[in-house]
């Protein structure tokens, strides 16, 4: 369809309705929706030139099936294809020939950023037909921006498992212990299910950051499990056994930097610690005890001509023994050893786990940073050899 625009008035271009005009059956081939119906052609008009040229902009949201990799997710590089053919007329009848600047079209968006458009046509026959048919492949890159799911993601799941680890800070005896480890697990789980919400199903690769959820959850398990088990040792009341005392309360603490406990002193060494009590009394010096009443002597001088200790050394030496005993007892006290075993499991536990959470976070982070650029340049070095640039 041409003309001479200086034999109509000047007329170089005029717009008509897609049904009065003869369109081409170009589809998508991997289409996953079938929006495009007969509204389409009944809404648009197409723009007619003079030379012959005719430009259609159909108003059609397509959606297609593409592969999806979602093992460094959220720092993915996606590449999808879009084939278009026409599934009625062979190439002797339509030429199909790639557009040019496909990507200044893009629209921008807050998810997705289109580093690279690659185009390419190619002729195929079918067993069936011996002519050819045509075909314009497109293959668009896509990075996914990682600001919203490290910010919304990934650092609420770092610090959830910092916080894990404060649970061994807090007392044996503390109610809220055990409460805070579950709810560090169920945080933990809800993250969990956000990301699986975020990514399709795939059975072929698992995200890393899928990887590292499981890691820390398993953790906060284990640190549920491990403060009953202390909260239940902090409570026993029993005899502690000679070999738990050896293990808990004299070697582990020199590991973890602690006060160790010392037991098992002898006779004579308890009667020599007792003596040295009253090592700067001399037995002139001693209030007597008798018949519930003190007698304080303060006449007369001793034989090195030293005067007698006063009633209120008397009471002060006596309200220390009773201190000092009253301390041994609530040291040695089955009780008391218990709470220090737990204190010391407590600590143990604290250094093993964060040493866990340390290397999984450094060994995956890692991982994923590697991961993901070493695939992103894997994908543009191909297009640089396979594909053409778009001119």
């Amino acid at each position: 369809m041409k003309w001479d625009p200086n034999e109509y008035d000047g007329i170089k271009h005029f717009n008509e309705p897609i049904t009065s005009i003869w369109t081409p059956d170009i589809v998508l081939r991997d289409i996953a929706n079938n929006e495009y119906d007969e509204k389409t052609k009944t809404d648009t008009r197409v723009q007619i030139y003079s030379d012959g040229t005719i430009i259609w902009y159909a108003q059609v949201i397509y959606t297609a099936f593409c592969n999806v990799k979602v093992r460094w997710f959220p720092f993915d590089t996606q590449v999808c294809d879009m084939i278009f053919l026409s599934w009625s007329y062979s190439g002797f009848e339509i030429n199909l020939i790639p557009g040019k600047n496909v990507d200044n079209r893009y629209v921008a968006n807050g998810v997705w950023d289109m580093v690279a458009v690659r185009e390419k046509g190619r002729t195929f026959t079918f067993a069936c037909c011996p002519e050819p048919y045509g075909e314009i492949q497109y293959r668009l890159v896509f990075k996914r921006h990682a600001t919203f799911y490290i910010s919304y993601m990934v650092l609420p799941c770092l610090l959830l498992s910092i916080l894990s680890l404060l649970v061994f800070y807090l007392p044996s005896d503390c109610g809220e212990k055990l409460t805070l480890s579950i709810t560090n697990l169920l945080a933990l789980v809800v993250f969990q299910e956000i990301i699986a919400e975020n990514m399709p199903p795939t059975a072929e690769d698992s995200p890393i950051i899928a990887t590292y959820f499981t890691c820390m959850i398993t953790m906060v398990c284990c640190s549920v499990i491990s403060t009953g088990v202390v909260m239940h040792l902090s409570a026993i009341s029993q005899p502690m056994p000679t070999w738990v005392k050896r293990i808990f309360l004299e070697k582990v603490p020199r590991f973890l930097c602690l006060t160790t406990f010392s037991f098992g002193k002898d006779a004579e060494g308890e009667d020599m610690e007792n003596k040295s009590i009253f090592e700067n009394h001399d037995t002139n010096d001693r209030a007597i005890l008798e018949d519930g009443k003190v007698d304080v002597s303060t006449e007369g001088k001793d034989s090195v001509g030293r005067e007698p200790k006063s009633f209120n050394d008397f009471v002060e030496l006596v309200k220390y023994i009773k201190e000092e005993i009253a301390i041994k007892n609530d040291e040695n006290s089955d009780h008391i050893l218990w709470q220090r075993v737990s204190v010391i499991i407590d600590r143990m536990l604290l250094y093993l786990f964060s040493l866990f959470s340390f290397i999984c976070t450094l060994y995956l982070g890692v991982l994923i940073a590697h991961g993901s650029e070493a695939e992103y340049n894997d994908i543009l070095n191909e297009l640089e050899e396979d594909w053409p640039l778009l001119k």
